[in-house]
């Protein structure tokens, strides 16, 4: 400890210091972790795909690797990044499991992918919602991808994801009641 107390001037120096004496997908990771918290969301992305794309991948920042893509407003890049850590990583599983089903539903929603989001919103249902606004923040996000039509089609199984008992469930009803009234469907939205 001695040794490495001079790299520790701030979480970024000290992460450095550890990519250079032991790289792996945790250390990775935390530098990620530490540049994602300094403002550096690129460079963050960039350390959260290194800590996934190893044989022993980090699978504590897969939350963060398809959040980060977000944060840097590319939900279809979040998709696809999600995609490939969940289908050949692992990801999708375990403790902060709900937490990257929810940053694939946010991404869905903001590309329009009616179905897409459904699912994930149904998994972290299930899993537990890490976040008490996500069901109406996914309809809403549907709804600006020019998916109006596609909630007030999809109504029914939106409503059967579990979030008519989210905490947001009345601004969720309401989004889903608005966009009934937009496609002229009125009497469904009462």
């Amino acid at each position: 400890i001695q040794v490495r107390i001079p790299d520790w001037k701030d979480d970024i120096s000290l992460w450095t210091s550890t990519i250079r004496a032991h790289p792996s997908p945790y250390s990775h990771g935390g530098l990620g972790n530490a540049l994602r918290s300094d403002g550096q969301p690129e460079a963050a992305l960039s350390h959260f795909i290194l800590a996934i794309d190893d044989p022993l991948p980090n699978r504590e920042v897969c939350p963060q690797l398809v959040g980060t893509a977000l944060v840097l407003g590319d939900p279809w890049g979040a998709l696809q990044l999600g995609a490939v850590a969940e289908e050949e990583k692992g990801c999708g599983k375990g403790p902060r499991a709900a937490v990257f089903h929810a940053n694939l539903a946010l991404a869905s929603g903001w590309t329009g992918q009616v179905d897409e989001a459904v699912n994930r919103l149904s998994k972290v249902r299930e899993l537990g919602s890490p976040s008490p606004e996500l069901c109406s923040r996914v309809v809403i996000a549907l709804k600006q991808s020019g998916q109006i039509a596609g909630v007030a089609r999809n109504q029914e199984s939106l409503r059967e994801t579990g979030c008519m008992e989210a905490e947001d469930a009345g601004q969720f009803a309401g989004e889903i009641a608005s966009s009934l009234v937009l496609v002229g469907q009125w009497e469904k939205a009462i």
